[in-house]
């Protein structure tokens, strides 16, 4: 069987792969024609970005994808994809359920909400902070930085469980050099405190969110989130797509791929947004590189997916996404699905959904097996009425689902990036440049447009490399 001939491959259709493909497609309509394909080994395309529509007609996203394009470039491709009448405009708003309530996001700044017995420390040691010259130092681990910033208590109240819960390690174990980058909305990952704008929180009895009622996201109405991917995907065509193939082995030393249909493929340039773990394990001719990809360190991804009988629950209204510090609840983000689009649930009026994430590794393992009860008791003993009869769940599992910010993550992934690009393989992507700063679904598909202007041009890549002159 000869090989099929590739300038330039793609590995994964999801948002990365999209991406790359929709500027190649751009490239031609100048005249700068590369005979290229996507590989895929699902029957259609989108990788984690996809939505699922079940029997009864309720959406699943897998995952809370919410937009903050930070690119007038992706902004024309969600225009171009996309017709004004087909979004649906929601309030970018988070909020904390602690102490048996709703505190706006960022929990930092709304501190006016806790119990007297926990605000009052938290107040003294944001006080003690505000005069230490050692809060700008720099910091060995995450937890370190919490503590010099926040201070003891609110790192014990939320800080400490909530990052275990979505990192799936403790935060001694986890850079903080990503914490000031904007990988979402106009806020750091990790807002400081402007400790007398917070007392005057305190004193007026008011809230400052990390939103206002002017900050909006766009969700498409119909089709979940997974809708903006399919469209894209709509615009390749179909003689550019590998559909249904699964890898076997890549050999670096020949630039082929081998695929468990007996296929191979002959490639000049190879552009991977597998995740980068799993691409590590198939090249078969780098045994350093299967050494260094062991320690790179991820989560799994769990979603659940609970659909009620009757009403939204009033308390439930106009919120979109929640985050959960408790340890003895399973889930650390749910999202009120069915608020992002009516078109979610089969009828507002009488079925409302919700979407729960939990992360797990081996310093946080889960029972895949009982996860579905434990998360619907857990919403029970939190947000959800004991009245609210479940009618439907669905479930989503991902062994590789987060790229946690490792200690000593950017030295490692420089020597594989470095190992890879000298063979002419570009791995990028949320899961393939395991990057959790620039791994929102903008960054995602501008790594794609950016590693092809590259290989093409020789252009910087900046969503990637340097996510801070983006952000």
């Amino acid at each position: 069987m000869n090989a099929i001939r590739k300038d330039i491959l793609i590995l994964g259709a999801g948002v990365t792969g999209l991406g790359a493909s929709w500027r190649l497609l751009e490239k031609e309509e100048v005249g700068c024609n590369r005979n290229w394909a996507i590989l895929e080994r699902a029957s259609r395309l989108g990788g984690n970005a996809l939505s699922v529509i079940d029997d009864l007609g309720f959406t699943w996203d897998i995952g809370s994808h919410v937009i903050y394009s930070h690119y007038d470039y992706f902004n024309g491709v969600l225009s171009a994809v996309m017709g004004d009448d087909e979004w649906q405009f929601n309030e970018r708003a988070g909020w904390i359920w602690m102490f048996e309530q709703f505190i706006p996001y960022p929990i930092q700044r709304n501190i006016r909400h806790f119990p007297q017995k926990i605000l009052s420390p938290c107040l003294q040691e944001l006080a003690e902070i505000s005069q230490a010259p050692q809060a700008d130092k720099i910091c060995q681990n995450f937890e370190e930085w919490l503590r010099i910033n926040f201070g003891k208590t609110l790192f014990n109240e939320f800080f400490a469980p909530f990052n275990f819960k979505m990192w799936a390690r403790p935060t001694n174990m986890l850079s903080s050099a990503w914490v000031q980058l904007r990988s979402g909305s106009k806020n750091g990952n990790t807002p400081k405190i402007d400790l007398e704008k917070l007392l005057q929180t305190i004193k007026h009895n008011c809230d400052d969110p990390g939103w206002s009622i002017r900050d909006k996201f766009p969700y498409p109405k119909r089709g979940g989130f997974g809708t903006i991917a399919r469209r894209i995907g709509e615009r390749v065509p179909p003689h550019r797509l590998l559909l249904g193939r699964s890898i076997k082995t890549i050999k670096t030393s020949e630039k082929l791929v081998e695929l468990d249909t007996g296929e191979t493929i002959q490639y000049a340039t190879l552009i991977s947004t597998l995740p980068l773990p799993r691409l590590l394990t198939i090249i078969s001719d780098l045994p350093q590189l299967k050494q260094l990809g062991k320690r790179l360190q991820f989560s799994g991804a769990h979603i659940v997916g609970v659909a009620y009988e009757g009403p939204l629950p009033q308390h439930l209204e106009n919120k979109f996404w929640l985050y959960f510090p408790q340890l003895d609840l399973p889930f650390f983000r749910v999202s009120i699905i069915s608020n992002y689009s009516r078109y979610n649930v089969p009828d507002p009026s009488r079925y409302w959904s919700l979407i729960c994430e939990i992360s797990s590794s081996e310093f946080k393992p889960i029972n895949k097996e009982t996860l579905i009860g434990e998360v619907i008791s857990g919403l029970y003993r939190s947000i959800v009425p004991k009245t609210s009869k479940v009618l439907k769940t669905w479930c989503k599992s991902l062994d590789i689902g987060y790229p946690p910010p490792f200690l000593g993550r950017d030295q490692l992934l420089s020597e594989i990036q470095t190992c890879l690009s000298d063979r002419d393989i570009f791995s990028r992507g949320r899961l393939g440049g395991m990057k959790y700063e620039s791994s929102n679904t903008d960054y995602a598909f501008m790594q794609g447009v950016e590693v092809v202007d590259y290989i093409t041009e020789g252009k910087a890549e900046l969503s990637y490399f340097s996510p801070e002159l983006v952000s």
